[in-house]
């Protein structure tokens, strides 16, 4: 080890004799491959030890700097016959980031000064080269995240530059994306640590709006939007209500597109993340039926994601010793619990609007769930592979069957003509498809029991679900119970399902 050692400074030593190849050579490749070299073995020597080098390090250092300078003067860094010098600039500010031995004024240096071409003229969002600016801001990202925190006064320095170039109108640019993606992701970082203003959490918005209408189909810029929306949330509690109100609207919204099965993966883990941050501030905030049910159609979705990885995140955010399951049952008591608390608190005296609300709900779980909908489209027929369901027929059975025993509190327990007519409102005309499906499955399985699938359970159990209801209500003369009795025949009479 002492003798490779050895070899490695001597190399250093040679190497840096010929810096010519880096200061005097014109030809970009040359001083590429020379760069490439050096940062292997700076990566492989402890250069503090080496007296010798000191020196010329120091003389290519500023070498690099001098360059750098000139080329943030140039009114644009892009230019039509590219022979190498735009990778050029990417090593040379690879090689200052790696020799600067104080990383907290290097960064914002750097960051200062490809900013202030952006400040002085907003052309450049679209016709520069940012793949500096972009290099720049995913080592400052990379050094946030996995190495250490920059002192504060820096941090907020660069807070602002940032929020600044977000707010002069980069965030509408579709060529700045990938940099807007990294600026995020650092604001995220920062500003769990140092709080945002009122006006930078306007602004922040604001950009946060644009980006989310025009490019929500860009999953990298996305994902830190996500988790910074969630920690702007946060934040914003201690600001007017107004500006609070605002931003938990808009963060139902996302969460709400964000969380749906179609999206990636990420972005649905991102929702998580994002629900961690901010979900005590807003269940504290929500005052509105509505939004709870737009709260509880997120979380619901999720602990039915497709993927175990999802909605194994989302339980354990819940409640970390339950499964997705047995967390969902808990959830169900919440939510109406949290219902019944806010129709208090809001005085909504009228028990037409606060029932059906809360039966719509439950009906909406029990037959016409987006999990069904999903195992409709991922259904074993009509895909060539088979998908990982988010569980098996009979957790899903045993899921209905606790909604259905919420809902069937509410039947028995008062008003009975009022509620009567809310569930003939509600789900007579929805439930014809699984009628005709409940048809078509126990037709196909007396003919062929290997045909059963989780289609044949759920169906009966649908169907079972709008007799017991029936029967409850009185409704036993009714058309639609001699229309349901037909559909599923003998085998709910004698218990064979």
């Amino acid at each position: 080890v002492n003798t490779f050692n050895k070899d490695l400074e001597q190399l250093m030593k040679a190497l840096l004799e010929k810096k010519f190849l880096l200061t005097e050579i014109k030809c970009p490749f040359v001083p590429t491959v020379y760069l490439d070299t050096l940062k292997t073995l700076i990566k492989h020597t402890d250069i503090s030890s080496i007296s010798a080098v000191q020196e010329p390090l120091t003389e290519l250092e500023n070498h690099c700097k001098k360059t750098l300078e000139k080329n943030v003067e140039k009114k644009e860094l892009r230019v039509e016959n590219d022979y190498g010098d735009s990778i050029l600039r990417l090593k040379e500010l690879r090689f200052i980031i790696q020799v600067y031995r104080k990383k907290e004024s290097i960064y914002v240096d750097l960051v200062e000064k490809f900013l202030q071409r952006y400040f002085q003229n907003e052309k450049l969002y679209v016709f520069d080269d940012h793949e500096p600016l972009r290099f720049v801001l995913e080592k400052l990202e990379k050094h946030l995240k996995k190495i250490s925190p920059l002192p504060e006064a820096v941090e907020k320095k660069i807070q602002n530059l940032l929020i600044t170039c977000l707010a002069q109108g980069a965030s509408i640019t579709t060529e700045f994306m990938w940099c807007v993606s990294l600026i995020l992701g650092i604001l995220n970082e920062t500003a769990s640590r140092h709080a945002l203003d009122a006006q930078q959490i306007e602004v922040l918005l604001g950009v946060i709006e644009i980006l989310y209408k025009q490019f929500n189909q860009n999953s990298r810029v996305m994902k830190p939007l996500i988790k910074l929306l969630g920690l702007i949330v946060k934040l914003s509690k201690k600001n007017e209500s107004k500006l609070f109100a605002h931003c938990v609207s808009l963060y139902l919204s996302v969460c709400n597109e964000f969380s749906k099965s179609d999206q990636k993966d990420f972005l649905r883990i991102s929702t998580i993340k994002s629900l961690k941050v901010s979900f005590l501030d807003v269940t504290g905030y929500v005052k509105e039926p509505q939004q709870l049910f737009d709260l509880a159609i997120i979380m619901i979705r999720l602990l039915q994601d497709e993927i175990p990885e999802v909605r194994g995140k989302m339980a354990n955010f819940i409640a970390k010793k339950y499964n997705p399951n047995y967390t969902l049952i808990h959830l169900f008591d919440y939510i109406e619990d949290k219902y019944l608390h806010i129709s208090a608190e809001a005085g909504l005296t009228e028990p037409v609007k606060m029932i059906k609300r809360l039966l719509e709900f439950f009906c909406g779980y029990i037959f016409e769930s987006e999990y069904d909908i999903y195992k409709d489209k991922a259904h074993f027929e009509k895909k060539i592979f088979l998908v990982d369901k988010p569980n098996k027929f009979y957790s899903c059975v045993i899921l209905k069957s606790i909604a259905f025993e919420r809902l069937h509190a509410h039947l028995i327990g008062g008003q009975r003509e009022l509620i009567k007519e809310i569930i003939c409102e509600l789900l007579f005309p929805k439930y014809a498809d699984c009628l005709k499906r409940c048809k078509d499955n126990l037709s196909k399985y007396m003919t062929d029991p290997f045909t059963r699938d989780e289609y044949t359970y759920e169906a009966i159990l649908k169907t079972a679900y709008i007799k017991r209801i029936l029967e409850v209500l009185d409704m036993k003369h009714s058309e639609e119970y001699k229309t349901t009795m037909d559909a599923i025949g003998t085998l709910v009479e004698n218990n064979d399902w």
